[in-house]
């Protein structure tokens, strides 16, 4: 197995890795290289391999949920609608921290707890985006056979100037490929078992 992680995948506390680095704005367009599903996937098959549960692993553990058809319960892969909410120390109600990487103010709604309801912050043009499901993904990621399981990746990773969100993430070549990867490892386990994805390339293609 790789040593080293891909950059941004190093932790210094030892913590366990979930999803690739945070990438600032003007971030390249996505490429065919997987430099983070290759070390992911010699994760993953540790994990998955292990004689007895060491430990939880989210993303893994949200897409083998996500290829068996179950629901997924986080913003970083899946289809399911944002239900996360910041509040500020001065009570203003942001949107998640990761969308900090996206534009300066990409988090702000402009309301706080003093005069706004949580209801208010549904109609947040990014909320409502974040909760519409596939309908709030790009024409790229609404063609893919991955869609239901990838859900476009964490939000923050789809953004770029003059396109917003509605953009593959820039991970999508590493979430196709670690995607595929746990489906076949699940499928050789239980043959016979639809998995509900059809055949395609690492590209999602």
């Amino acid at each position: 197995m790789q040593e080293t992680p891909p950059p941004g995948l190093a932790d210094r506390r030892r913590r366990i890795p979930t999803v690739p680095p945070l990438t600032a704005r003007d971030a390249p367009a996505p490429t065919a290289a997987t430099p983070y599903a290759d070390w992911l996937r010699q994760v993953f098959d540790r994990w998955y391999d292990a004689p007895v549960r060491e430990t939880g692993i989210r993303l893994f553990e949200e897409l083998m949920a996500g290829v068996l058809g179950g629901s997924m319960r986080t913003e970083s892969v899946g289809l399911a609608p944002a239900t996360l909410a910041v509040i500020e120390t001065d009570g203003s109600i942001e949107q998640s921290d990761s969308l900090k990487v996206a534009y300066e103010g990409a988090p702000e709604t402009g309301l706080d707890v003093f005069r706004h309801s949580f209801d208010e912050v549904l109609d947040e043009p990014l909320v409502r985006q974040r909760q519409s499901g596939a309908a709030g993904l790009g024409p790229t990621c609404g063609r893919c056979p991955l869609v239901t399981v990838c859900g476009g990746g964490l939000f923050a990773h789809r953004y770029a100037p003059g396109s917003g969100f509605r953009n593959p993430s820039v991970y999508c070549a590493d979430l196709a490929a670690l995607i595929l990867h746990i489906r076949g490892r699940v499928r050789a386990d239980l043959p016979g078992t639809p998995l509900g994805l059809p055949e395609l390339d690492v590209r999602g293609a």
